[in-house]
């Protein structure tokens, strides 16, 4: 009996080990690639070569400082908290970042607001950009916003192979990544999580010919400046 509850022990020991690992690679995962981002953000600015518009100094700038605190606040675990947000925002900086490294990222502001963490929806988004960075080959991000009843759809897609029909069952499941694939298969269960618990989803498009397609619903935020104008 004592060696039975030893073993119980060690099995829950090593269930939480597990998921402390887990979480420890997930936020590494999104670390480096924010990394990446801050970084070429910021050899444009400091290119001392090159006049930047200021137009575009003040938004490379302004993507550097959130980018900056968004990393602050991963690093010590201390996302930012639930809210209603302007999505075009938080894009913005997103798309910025992504052309900061040569990729090519097509999107038009929506005038959308949308309810969550700030954080963890740049997190999510940032991986499905990566994602389409790293396997479109050289075609392309493209992303859509449309409204759909009480949620707002963000669509993510790219030009390149697709993801193969052996995959697409669990492609979203922890170490899922295909036999050319540089990647650790962390990046996509990650964000379906992040988004999931902000009471949204994130699913692979099926009906696309050519390339890859993930829809990411989040909710519909309300307009503060309404509901503040009514109560006044």
């Amino acid at each position: 009996r004592a060696n039975r509850q030893e073993v119980y022990a060690l099995h829950e020991r090593l269930g939480q080990i597990e998921s402390s690992v887990r979480d420890s690679r997930a936020r590494l995962h999104e670390v480096a690639s924010t990394v990446a981002g801050i970084t070429s953000v910021s050899r444009i600015i400091n290119e001392p070569t090159v006049a930047l518009p200021h137009q575009r100094r003040s938004l490379l700038e302004r993507t550097l400082s959130e980018e900056l605190g968004r990393l602050g606040r991963l690093t010590a675990g201390d996302p930012s908290p639930e809210g209603t947000f302007a999505l075009d925002d938080l894009v913005c900086r997103l798309v910025t970042a992504q052309r900061a490294q040569g990729r090519s990222v097509r999107w038009q502001p929506s005038g959308a607001l949308v309810r969550g963490r700030q954080d963890d929806l740049a997190e999510a988004l940032h991986v499905l950009l990566d994602n389409a960075a790293k396997h479109g080959r050289g075609t392309g991000a493209s992303i859509e916003v449309r409204r759909r009843g009480s949620m707002v759809e963000i669509s993510i897609s790219d030009r390149g192979p697709g993801v193969a029909p052996e995959l697409r069952s669990r492609v979203f499941d922890w170490g899922t990544r295909g036999s050319d694939s540089r990647g650790q298969g962390i990046g996509l269960h990650v964000a379906r999580q992040l988004v999931e618990q902000q009471g949204g989803y994130l699913t692979l498009d099926g009906s696309p010919p050519i390339g890859t397609t993930f829809v990411l619903g989040v909710p519909v935020g309300e307009r503060h400046d309404a509901v503040s104008h009514r109560a006044g």
